[in-house]
């Protein structure tokens, strides 16, 4: 329901002038131009260098601090400020579980590490939470 995108979204596209954005699933030969003023689109995600956008890292913050739980996904924990909310959740007393391919410098401060794929640990927690749901 309530979904922060701190990096963007790979599916939209936004004009690099205006204000302009739309969902695209489209696979371009050319840059493609703003129907509104013409210059050129882009991916609505954050590049590298960029910085992230103000009010979803703000909304990403309060999130965390009424968080009880948060499930950290591979991510190395060492760019700010996103690697900030796992933080925030553990100093306002909820719990943090890491689901990541190898140890990261949240591992030691994380409730749960599971090490592994997400792709193949997720469908088993959810198996398991499916099965405990139905006692």
């Amino acid at each position: 329901k309530n979904i922060v995108e701190i990096h963007g979204n790979i599916f939209f596209e936004k004009c690099t002038n205006c204000s302009f954005r739309r969902w695209s699933d489209k696979i371009y030969a050319e840059v493609p131009k703003c129907p509104r003023c013409g210059n050129f689109l882009r991916p609505d995600v954050v590049f590298f260098g960029e910085p992230l956008p103000q009010k979803a890292m703000q909304k990403s913050w309060d999130f965390a601090r009424k968080a009880d739980t948060i499930i950290v996904l591979g991510t190395s924990g060492v760019v700010y400020p996103a690697a900030q909310i796992p933080y925030i959740v553990i100093e306002n007393g909820g719990k943090v579980i890491e689901i990541n391919m190898e140890p990261t410098l949240l591992s030691d401060s994380a409730d749960i590490s599971i090490f592994g794929k997400s792709g193949e640990i997720l469908p088993e927690i959810i198996k398991y939470l499916k099965t405990e749901l139905k006692r």
